[in-house]
């Protein structure tokens, strides 16, 4: 569901979540990383304020590859999170402090 430019949330399908993957930005960067061992089944909700991400949950297991961070300028610039029930790249570029692109390949994610 899109929000004037941003992405507010995203439902991504299949099974239970036991932790949470916190990310909050502070000046530029990742302070805190939490993945949790799950498969990808609860809310990624991606939070845009003042260019960039404040929070996103989700939880990893069946994700086989690295989840790729990237901070420029206070924002993400791109997330890479391997194929596995998520088949494709989860590409994410910041345009003036909002989500320009999202990539999400049919795999198990409903909505």
């Amino acid at each position: 569901m899109s929000q004037s430019g941003s992405i507010s949330s995203l439902r991504v399908a299949q099974s239970q979540v036991s932790e949470w993957l916190n990310l909050t930005s502070q000046s530029g960067s990742i302070s805190r990383l939490r993945v949790a061992p799950s498969q990808v089944s609860e809310w990624l909700n991606l939070k845009s304020q003042s260019g960039s991400i404040s929070r996103l949950r989700v939880a990893q297991s069946h994700v086989s590859e690295w989840l790729h961070l990237k901070s420029q300028s206070g924002s993400i610039s791109r997330l890479r999170v391997a194929p596995s029930q998520v088949s494709e790249w989860l590409n994410l570029t910041s345009q003036s402090g909002s989500i320009s692109r999202l990539r999400v390949a049919p795999s198990q994610v409903s909505e």
